[in-house]
């Protein structure tokens, strides 16, 4: 990866069980969870870039309260297999983790 500066973040939508992920503010990737699939994996170009997502949301195998899950590019400690969250790899390295 070149010198750039990458915001990643992502909105999912449980109502519309849609998943987007965003870099410096435009959608560059989405998807839907099929039924009783927790994982999604999404690929894009970015500048030139092989951007992936690879993400698991627990939370579409068990209750789907709640209308809307926004996160920023926050990366937390805690790792939990039953988390929401993305793990974004550019050029095959991983960079981040976002959590919903």
């Amino acid at each position: 990866m070149n010198d750039q500066t990458i915001i990643f973040g992502g909105i999912y939508d449980k109502e519309k069980n849609k998943l987007q992920l965003i870099a410096n503010g435009d959608t560059i990737m989405q998807g839907r969870f099929p039924p009783m699939t927790p994982t999604q994996h999404l690929n894009a170009k970015f500048k030139g870039m092989a951007v992936k997502g690879d993400c698991y949301f627990g939370s579409v195998l068990g209750d789907q309260g709640g209308s809307f899950g926004v996160v920023a590019s926050i990366i937390q400690s805690a790792k939990s297999s039953t988390a929401d969250k993305c793990d974004i790899f550019i050029d095959g390295t991983k960079l981040e983790t976002l959590y919903f």
